[in-house]
């Protein structure tokens, strides 16, 4: 869900292309420490980079615009640059760590409406059973829905975003080994 940009038609194939390089990062995001965890497992350091901090909203047309040569953001915003043409992802940060985000409810509650926790739980695995099978029709309903709030987001870079996503209701120790 993570993903280096670069300029369309930039010569940078990879993270270690970038080395001296100004890199747009949002300091203290996730996306940054899954960054910094990324430099550690391929023996490269933070002060081969030049990191310059700045808002996930602003990275994308920072970097078409030269004014970083990279940027480190996350879905959709990478996926919607892309499907508008303004950068080209060279590097996923997949398999770095998950970042997991995980939903809690109070027992109090749950107590009181246990038929909304389970109809909650139950629309979570129909939302990652739908994003796994047909991120086409996911990224579509998403995109409608934001339609409907005002945010004009094309259902393209929503599939595109949803299919970078994994969205799973189960809590695996790989998971928990992620929490600090």
């Amino acid at each position: 869900r993570y993903g280096i940009i670069v300029g369309p038609e930039a010569p940078y194939k990879s993270i270690a292309d970038l080395k001296g390089k100004k890199i747009g990062v949002v300091s203290g995001s996730g996306a940054h420490g899954t960054l910094m965890l990324y430099l550690e497992k391929n023996q490269l350091s933070p002060k081969d980079f030049r990191f310059v901090n700045m808002k996930v909203e602003d990275i994308a047309a920072a970097v078409n615009r030269g004014v970083v040569d990279a940027g480190l953001a996350w879905e959709p915003h990478v996926a919607l640059a892309e499907v508008n043409g303004a950068v080209k992802r060279i590097q996923s940060m997949k398999g770095v760590n998950e970042s997991p985000n995980f939903i809690l409810v109070n027992r109090e509650y749950a107590g009181k409406h246990p038929e909304a926790v389970a109809k909650y739980i139950a629309s979570m695995i129909d939302m990652s059973q739908l994003t796994a099978n047909d991120p086409k029709k996911a990224g579509e309903m998403i995109a409608a829905q934001l339609g409907k709030s005002g945010v004009s987001i094309p259902p393209k870079a929503m599939e595109l975003a949803v299919s970078r996503i994994v969205v799973d209701p189960r809590i695996e120790d790989r998971l928990l080994e992620e929490l600090p």
